[in-house]
Protein backbone atom coordinates (compact mmCIF):
# COMPACT_ATOMS: atom_id res chain seq x y z
CA UNK A 1 0.00 0.00 0.00
CA UNK A 2 1.23 3.45 -0.56
CA UNK A 3 3.45 5.13 1.70
CA UNK A 4 1.33 8.35 3.66
CA UNK A 5 3.41 11.14 3.33
CA UNK A 6 3.61 12.65 6.61
CA UNK A 7 2.37 16.34 6.62
CA UNK A 8 5.08 19.67 6.88
CA UNK A 9 3.62 20.51 10.48
CA UNK A 10 4.03 16.98 11.37
CA UNK A 11 8.11 17.14 10.42
CA UNK A 12 8.94 20.45 11.32
CA UNK A 13 7.47 19.41 14.69
CA UNK A 14 9.64 16.58 14.64
CA UNK A 15 12.86 18.75 13.67
CA UNK A 16 12.03 21.11 16.50
CA UNK A 17 11.18 18.49 19.02
CA UNK A 18 14.88 16.70 18.47
CA UNK A 19 16.50 20.08 18.67
CA UNK A 20 17.59 20.24 14.27
CA UNK A 21 17.43 23.35 12.94
CA UNK A 22 16.52 23.88 9.47
CA UNK A 23 20.29 24.08 8.14
CA UNK A 24 20.58 20.97 9.35
CA UNK A 25 21.02 18.07 7.23
CA UNK A 26 20.28 14.56 8.85
CA UNK A 27 21.15 11.18 8.37
CA UNK A 28 19.25 8.54 9.69
CA UNK A 29 19.50 5.12 11.08
CA UNK A 30 16.08 2.85 12.11
CA UNK A 31 16.52 -0.23 14.23
CA UNK A 32 17.36 -1.90 17.41
CA UNK A 33 20.34 -0.64 19.15
CA UNK A 34 22.24 -4.35 18.93
CA UNK A 35 25.57 -5.29 18.67
CA UNK A 36 23.77 -7.20 15.33
CA UNK A 37 23.25 -3.34 13.80
CA UNK A 38 27.34 -2.86 13.49
CA UNK A 39 26.77 0.74 15.04
CA UNK A 40 30.34 1.53 16.22
CA UNK A 41 31.47 1.05 12.96
CA UNK A 42 28.43 4.03 11.83
CA UNK A 43 29.64 6.12 15.13
CA UNK A 44 33.04 5.98 13.28
CA UNK A 45 31.84 7.29 10.03
CA UNK A 46 29.87 9.83 11.61
CA UNK A 47 32.89 11.13 12.91
CA UNK A 48 35.16 10.90 9.85
CA UNK A 49 32.37 12.51 7.59
CA UNK A 50 31.53 15.14 10.28
CA UNK A 51 35.16 16.38 9.84
CA UNK A 52 34.08 17.39 6.40
CA UNK A 53 30.72 18.24 6.88
CA UNK A 54 29.81 20.90 9.48
CA UNK A 55 26.18 20.88 9.81
CA UNK A 56 24.90 17.38 10.10
CA UNK A 57 23.13 15.59 12.49
CA UNK A 58 22.89 11.78 12.88
CA UNK A 59 19.67 10.48 14.55
CA UNK A 60 19.36 6.96 16.09
CA UNK A 61 15.91 5.82 15.88
CA UNK A 62 15.05 2.76 17.86
CA UNK A 63 16.12 1.53 21.39
CA UNK A 64 18.25 -1.57 22.56
CA UNK A 65 20.84 -2.62 24.73
CA UNK A 66 23.84 -1.08 23.56
CA UNK A 67 22.28 2.62 23.76
CA UNK A 68 24.33 3.34 26.87
CA UNK A 69 27.85 2.10 25.14
CA UNK A 70 27.01 3.59 22.55
CA UNK A 71 26.29 6.94 23.71
CA UNK A 72 30.07 6.51 25.52
CA UNK A 73 31.20 5.96 22.10
CA UNK A 74 30.04 9.08 21.32
CA UNK A 75 31.37 11.29 24.10
CA UNK A 76 34.84 9.50 23.16
CA UNK A 77 34.62 10.69 19.82
CA UNK A 78 33.29 14.28 21.12
CA UNK A 79 30.29 13.98 18.27
CA UNK A 80 27.70 13.63 21.29
CA UNK A 81 26.66 17.09 20.28
CA UNK A 82 25.41 15.34 17.19
CA UNK A 83 23.99 11.95 17.26
CA UNK A 84 20.70 12.32 18.70
CA UNK A 85 19.15 9.22 20.67
CA UNK A 86 15.57 9.38 19.62
CA UNK A 87 14.63 6.22 21.42
CA UNK A 88 11.73 4.00 20.61
CA UNK A 89 8.86 6.19 18.37
CA UNK A 90 5.75 4.90 17.47
CA UNK A 91 5.39 2.81 13.92
CA UNK A 92 3.91 5.96 12.09
CA UNK A 93 6.53 8.47 13.40
CA UNK A 94 9.37 6.05 11.96
CA UNK A 95 7.90 7.98 9.04
CA UNK A 96 8.17 11.31 9.75
CA UNK A 97 11.58 10.84 11.01
CA UNK A 98 12.27 9.36 7.52
CA UNK A 99 10.67 12.11 6.16
CA UNK A 100 12.70 14.84 8.67
CA UNK A 101 15.64 13.40 7.10
CA UNK A 102 18.31 13.92 4.06
CA UNK A 103 19.85 10.28 4.21
CA UNK A 104 19.67 7.01 5.51
CA UNK A 105 22.75 5.04 6.79
CA UNK A 106 22.89 1.18 7.17
CA UNK A 107 25.92 -0.22 8.62
CA UNK A 108 24.21 -3.89 9.61
CA UNK A 109 25.77 -6.69 8.18
CA UNK A 110 23.39 -9.49 9.03
CA UNK A 111 20.09 -7.92 7.95
CA UNK A 112 16.98 -10.69 7.71
CA UNK A 113 13.95 -7.91 6.67
CA UNK A 114 15.23 -4.88 5.41
CA UNK A 115 11.96 -3.34 5.66
CA UNK A 116 13.02 -0.62 7.67
CA UNK A 117 15.39 0.34 5.09
CA UNK A 118 12.51 -0.08 2.45
CA UNK A 119 10.30 2.05 4.26
CA UNK A 120 12.97 4.50 3.97
CA UNK A 121 13.21 4.05 0.54
CA UNK A 122 9.77 4.28 0.03
CA UNK A 123 9.94 8.35 0.68
CA UNK A 124 12.74 8.57 -1.12
CA UNK A 125 15.10 8.87 0.91
CA UNK A 126 18.87 7.45 -0.63
CA UNK A 127 20.73 4.79 1.65
CA UNK A 128 23.87 4.18 2.16
CA UNK A 129 24.63 0.68 3.60
CA UNK A 130 27.49 -2.47 3.92
CA UNK A 131 27.20 -5.17 0.72
CA UNK A 132 25.82 -7.52 2.82
CA UNK A 133 22.71 -9.88 3.70
CA UNK A 134 19.46 -8.31 3.32
CA UNK A 135 20.96 -4.79 2.13
CA UNK A 136 22.29 -5.78 -0.84
CA UNK A 137 19.36 -7.05 -2.50
CA UNK A 138 17.62 -3.92 -2.09
CA UNK A 139 20.52 -1.36 -2.79
CA UNK A 140 22.15 -3.59 -5.95
CA UNK A 141 23.59 -1.86 -8.99
CA UNK A 142 23.68 1.06 -6.06
CA UNK A 143 20.16 2.19 -7.16
CA UNK A 144 18.55 4.11 -4.97
CA UNK A 145 21.87 4.23 -2.87
CA UNK A 146 25.11 2.82 -2.39
CA UNK A 147 26.37 -0.45 -1.05
CA UNK A 148 30.06 -0.25 0.46
CA UNK A 149 33.05 -2.03 1.95
CA UNK A 150 33.26 -1.80 5.44
CA UNK A 151 35.72 0.95 5.62
CA UNK A 152 35.37 4.12 6.85
CA UNK A 153 36.65 5.83 4.06
CA UNK A 154 34.47 4.01 1.54
CA UNK A 155 31.27 4.14 3.62
CA UNK A 156 31.67 7.56 4.40
CA UNK A 157 32.25 8.86 1.02
CA UNK A 158 29.05 8.42 -0.84
CA UNK A 159 27.23 9.93 2.16
CA UNK A 160 29.59 13.05 1.53
CA UNK A 161 28.45 13.33 -2.11
CA UNK A 162 25.15 12.97 -1.43
CA UNK A 163 25.18 15.62 1.12
CA UNK A 164 26.82 17.82 -1.26
CA UNK A 165 25.61 17.06 -4.42
CA UNK A 166 22.17 18.16 -5.36
CA UNK A 167 21.50 16.58 -8.56
CA UNK A 168 23.35 13.53 -7.66
CA UNK A 169 20.70 13.39 -4.44
CA UNK A 170 17.56 14.14 -6.46
CA UNK A 171 18.53 10.64 -8.55
CA UNK A 172 19.04 8.69 -6.04
CA UNK A 173 16.39 9.95 -4.42
CA UNK A 174 13.76 8.81 -7.74
CA UNK A 175 15.26 5.30 -7.78
CA UNK A 176 14.91 4.99 -4.19
CA UNK A 177 11.34 5.64 -4.73
CA UNK A 178 10.96 2.67 -7.43
CA UNK A 179 13.11 0.22 -5.89
CA UNK A 180 11.19 0.41 -2.95
CA UNK A 181 8.00 0.15 -4.81
CA UNK A 182 9.31 -2.61 -7.12
CA UNK A 183 10.53 -4.63 -3.81
CA UNK A 184 7.18 -4.24 -2.40
CA UNK A 185 5.34 -5.46 -5.59
CA UNK A 186 7.53 -8.06 -5.56
CA UNK A 187 7.05 -8.86 -1.61
CA UNK A 188 3.40 -8.68 -2.08
CA UNK A 189 3.49 -11.17 -5.02
CA UNK A 190 5.27 -13.90 -2.85
CA UNK A 191 3.18 -13.34 0.30
CA UNK A 192 -0.01 -14.05 -2.19
CA UNK A 193 1.69 -16.92 -3.56
CA UNK A 194 2.56 -18.48 -0.48
CA UNK A 195 -1.11 -18.05 0.64
CA UNK A 196 -2.61 -19.66 -2.83
CA UNK A 197 -0.06 -22.68 -2.46
CA UNK A 198 -1.06 -23.33 1.36
CA UNK A 199 -4.60 -22.73 0.31
CA UNK A 200 -4.61 -25.09 -3.00
CA UNK A 201 -2.42 -27.66 -0.22
CA UNK A 202 -5.37 -27.56 2.49
CA UNK A 203 -8.08 -27.65 -0.74
CA UNK A 204 -6.12 -31.06 -2.17
CA UNK A 205 -6.14 -32.72 1.28
CA UNK A 206 -9.66 -31.71 2.03
CA UNK A 207 -10.60 -33.65 -1.04
CA UNK A 208 -8.42 -36.32 -0.90
CA UNK A 209 -9.63 -37.68 2.21
CA UNK A 210 -13.00 -37.84 1.02
CA UNK A 211 -12.62 -39.40 -1.71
Amino acid sequence: HPVQQPSKDRVSTFRQQYGLSLDDRVLIFVGRLGKEKNLPFLLECFAHIREHEDVVKLLLVGDGPESMNLQQDCKRLHIDTDVIFCGYIPHEEVFTAYEAADIIVFPSKTETQGLALLEGLSLGRPAVGLNAMGVEDILAGNYGGYLTEESIETFSTPVIELLRDKNLYAAKSKEAKIRADAMSANRMAEELLSVYKSLSATYKEHFSSRS
